[in-house]
């Protein structure tokens, strides 16, 4: 049976933007290694890329030829190329709307109804769509920021420190290099923390909330 393609699910995901630009470097250069490097990601993160691309979409992304004159390369299939389409149109239109309602909460006090609610808005309307985008059934979430890491040969500790009920709070939670890599984790990023509760282990108010092995993060 023929799998038919999903470009939407490919996309749904917002930290998908490394995935893509893996896809965009082997259009370029021909060469899954040159992408990787190009992206600044591990030979094995650019594959782990390509897989969770090609799962989600539900159909080969990538072609390769191995040896030969020309020792080998990559080629994008005609889903690939229109999976690249849809995601700078969807980039594009992502940006427009952002610079839109911004100006639009940034309005001064005004005599129309709505220009004064925007202007006395206080979200961030990025980081909130953003999360509204995932989906999930966790009902643990916590917007962090990412404290530090610490790489322990092929796993990261991520340490992130967040905030709730007016109380400070600290998490930590191991994922693989090659995840690090494609998520872009730095100190200082905001993320969003997700878990089950079975995932979680509680320590003391001096110590952190820790996320089990496992846990999502």
């Amino acid at each position: 049976m023929i799998p038919q393609a999903s470009l939407a699910a490919a996309l749904s995901e917002k930290r998908s933007d490394r995935r893509i630009d893996v896809l965009r470097h082997i259009q370029d250069c021909g060469s899954i290694s040159e992408a990787a490097r190009r992206v600044g990601i591990s030979y094995k993160a650019a594959w782990q890329a390509l897989d969770t691309l090609s799962n989600l979409a539900g159909v080969e992304l990538v072609q390769r030829s191995v040896g030969g004159r020309g020792g080998g390369g990559a080629q994008l299939t005609a889903d690939a190329l229109l999976l690249l389409e849809a995601a700078n149109a969807m980039g594009q239109a992502r940006e427009q709307l952002h610079v839109q309602l911004e100006h639009a909460r940034q309005l001064p006090a005004a005599a129309d109804p709505q220009a004064r609610t925007a202007g006395a808005a206080g979200i961030s309307v990025a980081t909130t769509l953003a999360r509204l985008q995932v989906m999930t059934s966790m009902r643990n979430q916590w917007p962090c920021v990412v404290a530090q890491l610490s790489r322990s040969g092929p796993l990261v500790q991520v340490q992130l420190q967040g905030a709730a009920a007016g109380a400070q709070f600290g998490l930590q939670s191991h994922i693989t290099d090659e995840s690090a890599q494609l998520l872009g984790l730095r100190q200082g990023l905001p993320v969003l923390a997700m878990c089950k509760a079975t995932a979680v282990t509680v320590q003391a108010a001096s110590g952190a909330t820790a996320l089990a092995p496992g846990g999502n993060g």
